[in-house]
């Protein structure tokens, strides 16, 4: 690239983070290679509003252990294999925790964790998606395949999985039980359930009750039956999260020539595996990183010439500027001229305007200046459609977690909730009619 790549700037408006791991986030070593870390499309609309801790909180100190610790050998992993799960778009987690099984990468980067939050920003409010990034390792004690077909992926999942698994045995041995026995209340072990369902509950076959308790077991038989089913194809290692600086230290420390593998989803993933990708590999692994506080001032550090690029990727759009040739729409880099990336949203884009205007006002020829207007009109029309059309979709493929096996858990209670209602109305009716209530009633 004949010296193209001199100087990359990673732009982040949060500054707390940075603060906190200063330890990890050294580049004035201009000497050393720093990796420019790519991070999810899924960062907060506007991070300046925010004066606390956001969900992709994690984000930071991973993506300072990468640009501190380059000389790690990076593995990318443009489309996994379909032995741990099904192939997707963009790969899946499942193959990546393959990988390391395999022993072909030591460690998995990549943004895990999908959460929702409500977003406070004055000129945009709504629930959007956000990740954190973390590494996962292999625990020292790791387990062997028919070991962890037993464990599940979370620590606590277990737990879960196997009190659904008794619920529904009990469930099945008690509809068996409710439609094929009429006996009396002290007949069978089982028929203490009945004192408190209702006699009628038992001993009436085809009620209302019973019907919902059989299609409530059935829908909750196949959360299970294909939830545990995408629990096993998750859990085939045991992993760890590394998240402290303590823990990143440690891993540079005893790892110096560790493996990683950098997962890469979304809108960067299309550039990474289209033509651009020599480029993007040379950002990854050979150049240094440089911090820039706004996009206004990496404007005026591009059209000064103190960076070649600016690098930045917002949530759902990315424009590429050209320093020389102007505004440059494209999902591929073009390996000849400087260009640098900048948020598009209605809060920069004053940002966007003042570098552009900054652009005609400077020493530009007649052609670089007709471009530039022609690229700042194309930003205010939004011509092209590629550009802002882009959604981030969540990966169908994450690890079966927690939250996924309650909701199948409480589905259940609601249906035995229900179930128990009836049965209570129908308990009161059949009673009603034991004591002649309802003719009564009637005369």
């Amino acid at each position: 690239t004949n010296g193209f790549w001199n100087h990359i700037a990673y732009y982040s408006s949060h500054q707390g983070f940075y603060q906190l791991y200063t330890k990890l986030f050294e580049v004035n070593d201009c000497s050393k290679t720093i990796v420019a870390a790519f991070l999810s499309m899924d960062q907060p609309i506007d991070p300046d509003n925010y004066t606390g801790n956001f969900a992709n909180a994690q984000i930071w100190p991973t993506t300072a252990f990468l640009s501190r610790y380059a000389d790690l050998n990076f593995k990318y992993v443009e489309r996994v294999d379909n032995v741990y799960g099904l192939p997707t778009k963009n790969g899946s987690f499942t193959g990546m925790v393959g990988m390391l099984e395999r022993g072909e990468i030591d460690f998995v980067f990549g943004p895990m964790g999908y959460n929702r939050f409500r977003d406070g920003v004055a000129d945009y409010t709504g629930y959007h998606f956000t990740t954190s990034s973390v590494f996962y390792r292999i625990k020292s004690g790791f387990l062997p395949k028919w070991q962890a077909l037993m464990w599940p992926f979370d620590n606590i999942s277990w737990i879960i999985v196997i009190g659904l698994i008794f619920l529904t045995g009990y469930t099945y041995v008690l509809i068996v039980y409710m439609t094929t026995r009429k006996t009396k209340v002290s007949d069978c072990l089982l028929n203490t359930i009945s004192i408190f369902l209702g006699e009628g509950y038992r001993v009436q076959v085809g009620v209302v009750s019973e019907y919902i308790l059989l299609i409530s077991w059935i829908g909750y038989s196949l959360i299970i039956l294909t939830g545990y089913g995408g629990l096993l194809k998750s859990c085939l290692v045991s992993l760890e999260r590394q998240t402290s600086v303590e823990d990143l230290e440690g891993i540079y420390q005893s790892n110096s020539h560790s493996r990683i593998g950098l997962w890469i989803g979304g809108f960067m993933h299309g550039f990474y595996k289209s033509s651009a990708s020599p480029a993007l590999k040379g950002i990854i692994l050979e150049k240094n990183l440089v911090h820039i506080e706004t996009a206004a001032e990496g404007f005026s550090a591009v059209h000064e010439g103190k960076l070649d690029i600016l690098f930045q990727n917002d949530k759902d759009t990315m424009l590429i500027i050209d320093r020389y040739k102007s505004l440059y729409q494209s999902q591929s880099f073009d390996y000849h001229y400087r260009r640098f990336i900048v948020r598009n949203n209605s809060r920069f884009m004053g940002y966007i305007n003042n570098g552009l205007q900054r652009y005609l006002a400077s020493g530009l020829n007649h052609y670089e200046r007709e471009m530039v207007r022609n690229g700042l009109q194309n930003i205010q029309e939004k011509r092209n459609p590629d550009l802002y059309s882009y959604k981030t979709e969540v990966d169908q493929l994450k690890p079966l977690s927690v939250n996924d096996l309650q909701g199948g858990f409480w589905l259940l209670i609601v249906g035995y909730l229900v179930a128990t209602v009836c049965c209570a109305l129908e308990k009161l009716y059949f009673w009603a009619q034991t004591k002649n209530v309802l003719f009564e009633f009637q005369k």
